[in-house]
Protein backbone atom coordinates (compact mmCIF):
# COMPACT_ATOMS: atom_id res chain seq x y z
CA UNK A 1 0.00 0.00 0.00
CA UNK A 2 2.73 2.71 0.69
CA UNK A 3 4.15 1.92 -2.57
CA UNK A 4 0.89 3.20 -4.13
CA UNK A 5 0.95 6.15 -2.07
CA UNK A 6 4.62 6.84 -2.98
CA UNK A 7 4.25 6.28 -6.68
CA UNK A 8 0.83 8.55 -6.87
CA UNK A 9 3.00 11.07 -5.16
CA UNK A 10 5.99 11.63 -7.40
CA UNK A 11 3.45 11.69 -10.08
CA UNK A 12 1.76 14.45 -8.92
CA UNK A 13 4.53 16.18 -8.41
CA UNK A 14 5.99 15.22 -11.79
CA UNK A 15 2.61 16.79 -13.69
CA UNK A 16 2.87 19.97 -11.43
CA UNK A 17 6.26 20.28 -12.20
CA UNK A 18 5.88 19.41 -16.32
CA UNK A 19 7.39 22.58 -17.37
CA UNK A 20 10.66 21.66 -15.83
CA UNK A 21 13.54 19.99 -17.40
CA UNK A 22 13.53 17.00 -18.92
CA UNK A 23 16.56 16.27 -16.40
CA UNK A 24 14.02 16.89 -13.21
CA UNK A 25 11.76 14.13 -14.70
CA UNK A 26 14.67 11.66 -15.11
CA UNK A 27 15.51 12.60 -11.38
CA UNK A 28 12.60 11.77 -10.03
CA UNK A 29 11.31 8.77 -11.78
CA UNK A 30 14.57 7.40 -10.40
CA UNK A 31 14.26 7.93 -7.19
CA UNK A 32 10.38 6.52 -7.33
CA UNK A 33 12.35 3.38 -9.19
CA UNK A 34 14.95 3.17 -6.19
CA UNK A 35 12.18 3.15 -3.44
CA UNK A 36 9.59 0.85 -4.83
CA UNK A 37 12.93 -1.68 -4.71
CA UNK A 38 13.32 -1.13 -1.18
CA UNK A 39 9.88 -1.57 0.11
CA UNK A 40 9.99 -4.64 -2.03
CA UNK A 41 13.40 -5.95 -0.26
CA UNK A 42 11.10 -5.15 2.98
CA UNK A 43 8.46 -6.76 2.48
CA UNK A 44 10.13 -10.03 1.29
CA UNK A 45 12.42 -10.00 4.29
CA UNK A 46 8.89 -9.24 7.08
CA UNK A 47 7.02 -12.08 4.75
CA UNK A 48 10.02 -14.57 5.15
CA UNK A 49 10.54 -14.00 9.57
CA UNK A 50 7.10 -14.22 9.35
CA UNK A 51 6.66 -17.58 7.52
CA UNK A 52 9.46 -19.32 9.20
CA UNK A 53 7.71 -17.76 12.70
CA UNK A 54 4.43 -19.03 11.70
CA UNK A 55 6.10 -22.72 10.85
CA UNK A 56 7.67 -23.16 13.44
CA UNK A 57 4.25 -22.10 16.16
CA UNK A 58 1.95 -24.66 13.41
CA UNK A 59 4.27 -27.12 14.05
CA UNK A 60 4.54 -27.18 17.81
CA UNK A 61 0.98 -26.27 17.71
CA UNK A 62 -0.73 -28.63 15.42
CA UNK A 63 1.69 -31.54 16.30
CA UNK A 64 1.29 -31.44 19.72
CA UNK A 65 5.34 -32.36 20.54
CA UNK A 66 4.84 -32.09 24.15
CA UNK A 67 2.76 -35.15 23.68
CA UNK A 68 4.55 -38.07 24.93
CA UNK A 69 3.13 -39.97 21.33
CA UNK A 70 4.14 -37.78 19.13
CA UNK A 71 7.77 -37.49 20.20
CA UNK A 72 10.60 -38.95 18.91
CA UNK A 73 13.28 -41.18 19.94
CA UNK A 74 16.38 -43.11 19.77
CA UNK A 75 15.64 -46.19 21.88
CA UNK A 76 19.65 -48.62 22.57
CA UNK A 77 19.38 -51.62 24.67
CA UNK A 78 22.23 -54.09 26.56
CA UNK A 79 22.49 -56.94 28.26
CA UNK A 80 24.42 -59.15 29.59
CA UNK A 81 24.08 -63.03 30.39
CA UNK A 82 25.24 -66.06 31.23
CA UNK A 83 24.31 -69.19 28.90
CA UNK A 84 25.23 -72.80 28.54
CA UNK A 85 27.24 -72.72 24.77
CA UNK A 86 28.23 -69.32 23.83
CA UNK A 87 28.76 -70.77 20.57
CA UNK A 88 25.42 -71.90 19.90
CA UNK A 89 23.76 -69.50 21.53
CA UNK A 90 25.06 -66.63 19.34
CA UNK A 91 24.06 -68.81 16.55
CA UNK A 92 20.45 -68.29 17.58
CA UNK A 93 20.78 -65.00 18.36
CA UNK A 94 21.38 -63.98 15.26
CA UNK A 95 18.99 -66.27 13.92
CA UNK A 96 16.17 -64.61 16.06
CA UNK A 97 17.44 -60.77 15.10
CA UNK A 98 17.05 -61.55 11.29
CA UNK A 99 13.34 -63.01 11.90
CA UNK A 100 12.54 -59.86 13.47
CA UNK A 101 13.85 -57.72 10.89
CA UNK A 102 17.34 -56.75 12.06
CA UNK A 103 20.79 -57.54 11.25
CA UNK A 104 24.26 -58.01 12.72
CA UNK A 105 26.64 -55.00 12.77
CA UNK A 106 29.37 -56.38 14.78
CA UNK A 107 30.17 -59.69 16.71
CA UNK A 108 33.56 -61.33 18.42
CA UNK A 109 33.79 -64.86 19.99
CA UNK A 110 37.02 -65.64 22.05
CA UNK A 111 38.17 -67.31 24.50
CA UNK A 112 39.83 -65.70 27.55
CA UNK A 113 42.59 -67.67 29.19
CA UNK A 114 42.20 -67.14 32.69
CA UNK A 115 45.58 -69.59 34.30
CA UNK A 116 47.29 -72.87 33.04
CA UNK A 117 48.42 -75.62 35.74
CA UNK A 118 50.92 -78.10 35.67
CA UNK A 119 50.96 -81.18 37.44
CA UNK A 120 53.64 -84.40 37.14
CA UNK A 121 51.86 -87.74 36.77
CA UNK A 122 55.28 -89.65 35.93
CA UNK A 123 59.41 -89.45 35.58
CA UNK A 124 58.53 -88.55 32.15
CA UNK A 125 54.88 -86.80 31.59
CA UNK A 126 53.08 -84.10 32.80
CA UNK A 127 49.83 -83.11 32.66
CA UNK A 128 48.37 -79.45 31.48
CA UNK A 129 45.64 -77.66 32.72
CA UNK A 130 44.29 -74.55 31.19
CA UNK A 131 41.34 -72.93 32.59
CA UNK A 132 39.52 -70.38 30.24
CA UNK A 133 36.08 -68.39 29.79
CA UNK A 134 34.68 -68.16 26.21
CA UNK A 135 33.17 -65.13 25.77
CA UNK A 136 30.90 -62.93 22.73
CA UNK A 137 29.83 -59.58 22.57
CA UNK A 138 27.20 -59.08 19.61
CA UNK A 139 25.95 -55.72 18.17
CA UNK A 140 22.56 -55.87 16.56
CA UNK A 141 19.79 -53.39 15.01
CA UNK A 142 16.50 -54.15 14.73
CA UNK A 143 12.97 -52.71 14.31
CA UNK A 144 12.07 -50.57 17.50
CA UNK A 145 8.66 -51.92 17.56
CA UNK A 146 9.95 -55.32 18.38
CA UNK A 147 12.73 -54.25 20.26
CA UNK A 148 11.18 -55.58 23.59
CA UNK A 149 9.87 -58.52 22.42
CA UNK A 150 13.65 -59.44 21.45
CA UNK A 151 14.78 -58.80 24.72
CA UNK A 152 12.28 -60.82 26.60
CA UNK A 153 12.84 -63.98 24.17
CA UNK A 154 16.59 -63.76 24.42
CA UNK A 155 16.94 -63.28 28.49
CA UNK A 156 14.04 -66.09 28.76
CA UNK A 157 17.19 -68.11 27.10
CA UNK A 158 19.98 -67.59 29.82
CA UNK A 159 20.90 -69.03 32.62
CA UNK A 160 21.77 -66.00 34.61
CA UNK A 161 21.41 -62.41 33.93
CA UNK A 162 23.70 -60.08 34.99
CA UNK A 163 21.93 -56.81 34.12
CA UNK A 164 19.41 -55.18 31.01
CA UNK A 165 20.08 -52.09 30.30
CA UNK A 166 17.19 -49.42 28.34
CA UNK A 167 18.10 -45.92 26.81
CA UNK A 168 15.59 -43.66 24.86
CA UNK A 169 17.23 -40.01 23.81
CA UNK A 170 14.44 -37.75 23.02
CA UNK A 171 15.58 -36.03 19.54
CA UNK A 172 12.05 -34.34 18.32
CA UNK A 173 13.15 -30.79 18.86
CA UNK A 174 16.84 -31.71 16.81
CA UNK A 175 14.53 -33.29 14.00
CA UNK A 176 12.60 -30.03 13.84
CA UNK A 177 15.53 -27.69 13.74
CA UNK A 178 16.80 -29.64 10.69
CA UNK A 179 13.57 -29.48 8.85
CA UNK A 180 13.35 -25.49 10.10
CA UNK A 181 16.97 -25.59 8.10
CA UNK A 182 16.13 -26.90 4.81
CA UNK A 183 13.01 -24.67 4.94
CA UNK A 184 14.79 -21.68 5.77
CA UNK A 185 17.64 -22.64 2.80
CA UNK A 186 14.92 -23.25 0.24
CA UNK A 187 14.46 -19.62 0.03
CA UNK A 188 17.43 -18.52 0.79
CA UNK A 189 20.61 -17.29 -2.05
CA UNK A 190 22.75 -20.05 -3.64
CA UNK A 191 25.36 -19.31 -1.74
CA UNK A 192 28.49 -22.49 -1.27
CA UNK A 193 27.73 -22.21 2.46
CA UNK A 194 23.92 -22.31 2.38
CA UNK A 195 23.83 -25.10 0.47
CA UNK A 196 26.14 -27.33 2.65
CA UNK A 197 24.31 -26.19 5.69
CA UNK A 198 21.35 -27.70 3.88
CA UNK A 199 22.58 -30.55 2.75
CA UNK A 200 24.12 -31.59 6.36
CA UNK A 201 20.81 -31.06 7.63
CA UNK A 202 19.29 -33.41 5.13
CA UNK A 203 21.90 -36.15 6.10
CA UNK A 204 21.24 -35.94 9.59
CA UNK A 205 17.69 -35.45 9.13
CA UNK A 206 18.11 -38.93 7.49
CA UNK A 207 20.20 -40.74 9.81
CA UNK A 208 18.04 -39.35 13.15
CA UNK A 209 15.55 -41.89 11.02
CA UNK A 210 17.55 -44.65 10.77
CA UNK A 211 18.29 -44.02 14.28
CA UNK A 212 14.75 -43.97 15.43
CA UNK A 213 13.33 -46.68 12.86
CA UNK A 214 15.83 -48.99 14.45
CA UNK A 215 17.25 -49.38 17.95
CA UNK A 216 21.07 -50.94 18.20
CA UNK A 217 20.91 -53.62 21.24
CA UNK A 218 24.48 -54.78 22.26
CA UNK A 219 24.61 -58.10 23.68
CA UNK A 220 27.51 -59.41 25.73
CA UNK A 221 27.45 -63.67 26.67
CA UNK A 222 29.65 -65.68 28.31
CA UNK A 223 29.51 -69.62 29.85
CA UNK A 224 31.28 -71.24 33.05
CA UNK A 225 34.80 -71.66 33.18
CA UNK A 226 35.98 -74.28 31.26
CA UNK A 227 39.09 -76.43 31.90
CA UNK A 228 41.31 -78.63 28.87
CA UNK A 229 43.48 -81.70 30.22
CA UNK A 230 46.37 -82.52 27.94
CA UNK A 231 48.83 -84.90 28.89
CA UNK A 232 52.58 -83.69 27.43
CA UNK A 233 56.30 -85.45 28.00
CA UNK A 234 58.18 -84.06 30.52
CA UNK A 235 60.78 -82.57 28.66
CA UNK A 236 62.59 -80.68 31.50
CA UNK A 237 66.01 -82.71 31.92
CA UNK A 238 67.11 -83.73 35.46
CA UNK A 239 70.18 -82.12 36.63
CA UNK A 240 71.87 -83.47 39.82
CA UNK A 241 73.05 -81.07 42.39
CA UNK A 242 76.64 -80.43 42.71
CA UNK A 243 77.96 -81.99 45.59
CA UNK A 244 81.55 -81.29 46.78
CA UNK A 245 84.03 -84.34 47.51
CA UNK A 246 84.95 -85.36 51.31
CA UNK A 247 88.55 -84.06 51.14
CA UNK A 248 86.97 -80.61 50.03
CA UNK A 249 84.50 -80.74 53.32
CA UNK A 250 86.87 -81.56 55.51
CA UNK A 251 89.42 -78.64 53.85
CA UNK A 252 86.82 -76.13 54.07
CA UNK A 253 86.06 -77.50 57.87
CA UNK A 254 89.61 -76.54 58.73
CA UNK A 255 89.21 -73.30 56.91
CA UNK A 256 86.17 -72.07 59.13
CA UNK A 257 87.42 -73.27 62.31
CA UNK A 258 90.49 -70.95 62.21
CA UNK A 259 88.05 -67.98 60.38
CA UNK A 260 85.98 -68.40 63.78
CA UNK A 261 89.27 -68.13 65.79
CA UNK A 262 89.94 -64.86 64.30
CA UNK A 263 87.04 -63.95 64.93
CA UNK A 264 86.99 -64.63 68.49
CA UNK A 265 90.26 -63.13 68.79
CA UNK A 266 88.61 -59.88 67.27
CA UNK A 267 85.59 -59.63 69.51
CA UNK A 268 87.72 -59.62 72.66
CA UNK A 269 90.03 -57.45 71.36
CA UNK A 270 87.06 -54.74 70.66
CA UNK A 271 85.81 -55.28 74.42
CA UNK A 272 88.83 -55.56 76.05
CA UNK A 273 88.05 -51.95 77.86
CA UNK A 274 84.96 -53.73 79.20
CA UNK A 275 87.02 -57.13 80.21
CA UNK A 276 89.58 -54.75 82.56
CA UNK A 277 86.54 -52.70 83.74
CA UNK A 278 84.75 -56.00 85.06
CA UNK A 279 87.56 -57.03 86.61
CA UNK A 280 88.47 -54.02 88.11
CA UNK A 281 84.62 -53.66 89.29
CA UNK A 282 84.84 -58.06 90.80
CA UNK A 283 88.36 -56.86 92.81
CA UNK A 284 86.55 -54.02 94.49
CA UNK A 285 83.52 -55.98 95.08
CA UNK A 286 84.91 -58.66 97.08
CA UNK A 287 87.49 -56.39 98.75
CA UNK A 288 84.53 -54.47 100.55
CA UNK A 289 82.89 -57.46 101.02
CA UNK A 290 85.55 -59.06 102.90
CA UNK A 291 85.37 -55.94 105.09
CA UNK A 292 81.80 -56.92 106.33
Amino acid sequence: MRVYIISGLLLLLHSCNSSSPESSSTTYTNQAQKNIEEEKKNDETHIESSSSEQYLSSQITSQNLLNAQNRKFIRTAEIRMRVKDVYQYSLEIENIVMRMGGFVIYTQLRNSQDYTQTIPISKDSVVEITYYTVNNDITTRIPVNVLDSALRLLVSKADYLDYRTIRAEDVTLRELSNQLTIKRSKKADKRPEREEERDQAIIDNLRLEDEINYATLNISVYQRQTQIRQTLPNIQPSIKEYEPSYFSKLKDAFLDSFRIIGEAVLFLVRIWLLLILFVALYWGYRKWWKKF
